[in-house]
């Protein structure tokens, strides 16, 4: 009954503090530090029951961010979004989820401030995504993936498909200089 009656109130306050820009369904369950980022006509739309733990930082920067129903963000994960990020029904996200759709642009001078190349990302429905995964622009995650931790994700990923990098660890001794 509580945690209803907060998924009303945060419902709300949500709904007065962002006024354009954000479209929300349903009742949220998103914490107090979960940071909501409209700018440049950028477009946030939350599904039923979107959930967030710990310092969760959604970004839409001229961009559009879509949320499908029952999505799950774990602590410190940031989705931004300057082109269009997608994400289907009940996709669960582990802590430190970096998902951006966009790169800056560079040059032999180095990096050419304000500009972008961009590409949108689409993770379908039942998908969940292991702690510390890096996913960038033009991504394509099929429906019921799994991505293991740690994976930095770029292309197309088929349905149905488990996805990890190699990770594998070489241990030396430390050696003495003579």
């Amino acid at each position: 009954m509580l945690r209803k009656l907060r998924m009303i109130i945060v419902t709300l306050l949500i709904r007065v503090a962002h006024p354009f820009g954000l479209s929300v369904h349903g009742f949220q369950d998103l914490r107090f530090d979960t940071e909501l980022v409209i700018k440049n006509n950028g477009r946030i739309n939350l599904g039923k029951s979107t959930t967030t733990y710990k310092r969760v930082t959604l970004a839409a920067n001229g961009g559009s961010l879509r949320l499908g129903d029952y999505v799950f963000f774990n602590r410190n994960s940031i989705i931004a979004s300057l082109c269009e990020i997608t994400i289907g029904n009940n996709c669960i996200f582990g802590p430190g989820v970096i998902i951006y759709d966009h790169d800056h642009k560079f040059n032999y001078q180095g990096i050419v401030h304000g500009e972008y190349h961009t590409g949108p990302i689409m993770i379908e429905d039942n998908c969940w995504i292991g702690a510390n995964v890096t996913i960038l622009r033009g991504t394509h995650i099929g429906e019921r993936c799994i991505i293991g931790a740690g994976t930095v994700v770029k292309g197309i990923i088929p349905p149905h498909s488990i996805v990890t990098s190699n990770r594998g660890m070489i241990i030396k001794p430390i050696e003495e200089k003579k």
